[in-house]
């Protein structure tokens, strides 16, 4: 018997801050970042955002030895992870909860390490130490070990949808009844070799001296970010005498990353996605944005074509940078929107507009669904509806 499923913790590491309500509050305001360590002239160029130090974070949940192990995204994965178990309250209890995970690229930073460590040695004189971090699948595997969650594991990278697919496949989990919790992190980190090979390809902008003007073109300006769900059924919060945050209602998702990585029929994309959800109810949207002006705009029109134009809509991509495969920034943020009294939006059927000042420029009141939706290059897309829990 399928069960429903809710949301009882939420993560969040951003160019904003580590919680929610940091990225609510900065998304009326033009962003201001600065380059990231290790990142050379081009990098700081291309990267709209990165993390701040998030040390401190991390700190509350590993010893600095086991840090020291660990790529820079399997420590961005531990932070959302440990953040989003603390805000779900669970403590030891926890050893039958899964891990599912998305990134787009995984670690880069680390496979720079290990390659230049080889080229710098030889072949043969590789460090071995190295190399288990630079496999995609390393930081799930570390959540795991951290907070000694034995549930199923998984990783799964598909560009722009990661976290999608990742929350898809942890909501089918605890709807068909196989596990009670899973916890869910979408990850992306921002390397020198990751934006390098960006720029290489041609699929990047620089970024402008102002980012009072949103800059929308033809190429991405991206970001990086660490976001988490804690997942759980309705038997698993009533054992526990525990009150979840908000509902999610349902997961869709059709097509996926493909190559040559072109973002097309990004209308029957989107249709596919909304054709099976109930959006009767929706009160809010909150889309994936790239800079890429053709496809933003296509997005949302395609969106207002089938909810009411006059609804909100946030795109908090704008202000963080594209996010890839950190895509859960989406879905926490909707969570975090859910408690809000009142909060600055835009109507989803206005015209993007590309000054920071016209971004949001009317207060809504209270929301009780939202719904989510993402599209990636090669023709895929996916959604989420969002439910306040009464």
């Amino acid at each position: 018997m399928a069960s429903n499923v809710y949301i009882s913790g939420t993560g969040c590491l951003s160019p904003c801050g580590s919680t929610p309500e940091a990225v609510l509050q900065a998304l009326v305001q033009p962003p201001e970042f600065t380059g990231a360590a290790g990142l050379g002239r081009l990098e700081q160029e291309v990267c709209f955002g990165c993390l701040p130090d998030f040390s401190d974070v991390i700190a509350g949940f590993v010893s600095p030895l086991k840090r020291r192990k660990m790529s820079r995204l399997s420590r961005m994965a531990v932070a959302a992870a440990g953040l989003s178990l603390h805000d779900a309250v669970l403590g030891d209890k926890n050893e039958r909860c899964g891990v599912i995970l998305g990134t787009g690229f995984g670690s880069t930073s680390q496979s720079v390490l290990f390659y230049q460590d080889m080229a710098a040695s030889g072949f043969t004189r590789a460090n071995p130490g190295l190399f288990p971090e630079t496999v995609p699948n390393s930081p799930a595997g570390q959540v795991s070990l951290t907070f000694g969650l034995r549930g199923p594991n998984t990783t799964i990278c598909q560009q722009s949808l990661s976290s999608e697919l990742a929350l898809m496949t942890a909501f089918d989990f605890i709807r068909d009844g196989k596990l009670d919790q899973v916890l869910v992190i979408g990850l992306e980190e921002m390397s020198g070799g990751l934006l390098s090979g960006l720029w290489s390809c041609g699929v990047l902008q620089k970024r402008p001296q102002s980012l009072v003007h949103i800059p929308l073109g033809q190429r991405m300006l991206v970001g990086e970010g660490a976001y988490g769900l804690v997942l759980e059924s309705e038997d698993s919060l009533q054992k526990r005498g525990h009150s979840p945050l908000a509902r999610l209602a349902s997961v869709h998702t059709a097509g996926a990353a493909r190559w040559p990585a072109a973002y097309h029929d990004i209308g029957t994309a989107v249709a596919s996605v909304v054709r099976g959800t109930d959006l009767h109810r929706v009160d809010c949207v909150i889309p994936s944005a790239s800079f890429i002006a053709s496809v933003d705009r296509s997005h949302v029109e395609h969106l207002a074509g089938a909810l009411p134009r006059e609804i909100p809509m946030l795109l908090p991509e704008y202000h963080t940078g594209a996010v890839l495969g950190a895509g859960l920034l989406k879905q926490v943020l909707g969570v975090a929107l859910l408690g809000q009294e009142e909060f600055k939006a835009r109507e989803l059927g206005s015209a993007i507009p590309v000054t920071y000042g016209e971004l949001y420029p009317r207060s809504y009141g209270p929301v009780s669904t939202i719904f989510t939706s993402a599209v990636t290059a090669g023709g895929g897309c996916a959604s989420t509806v969002i439910q306040r829990v009464n």
